[in-house]
């Protein structure tokens, strides 16, 4: 394996091996590509940055702020997610951040998202993700 590339995997639990089988979906990306989540607390809201790349490499760094913030949420009534910082985003994290909206919304919070204008942005846009945000 080259050292300047890592190969994005994808895991799908396969019942006759009983166990996840590594799936590799033949896209690259740089070592130095990574996701970053900034959250702060203003007058109810929590209000989440997301900068960096999200995609099947980083969408465990979402479940991971699901875990820390999970706990407080009763003490928030709604999230914002601010998006202009988020420079990639494919197929894996569009479903990360369905399954995250999803999770949010199950817990009472009304979710949003502020709109970029950015590729990521695009991406979802083409997705139909800020549609199904709203409704």
């Amino acid at each position: 394996m080259n050292l300047s590339v890592k190969h994005e995997m994808c895991f799908f639990y396969q019942p006759s091996f009983g166990k996840d089988a590594l799936i590799n979906m033949g896209h690259t990306h740089l070592y130095t590509n990574s996701l970053k989540i900034n959250a702060a607390s203003h007058s109810g809201t929590l209000q989440v940055a997301l900068a960096g790349h999200l995609g099947s490499t980083t969408i465990g760094k979402l479940d991971d702020f699901l875990l820390k913030y999970r706990s407080r949420f009763k003490h928030y009534e709604n999230i914002s997610f601010d998006i202009s910082q988020l420079e990639f985003i494919n197929q894996y994290g569009v479903a990360a951040l369905i399954d995250l909206v999803y999770v949010l919304k199950h817990e009472g919070l009304r979710v949003s998202f502020n709109r970029a204008g950015n590729r990521a942005d695009k991406v979802l846009s083409e997705a139909g993700f800020h549609e199904w945000v709203a409704y």
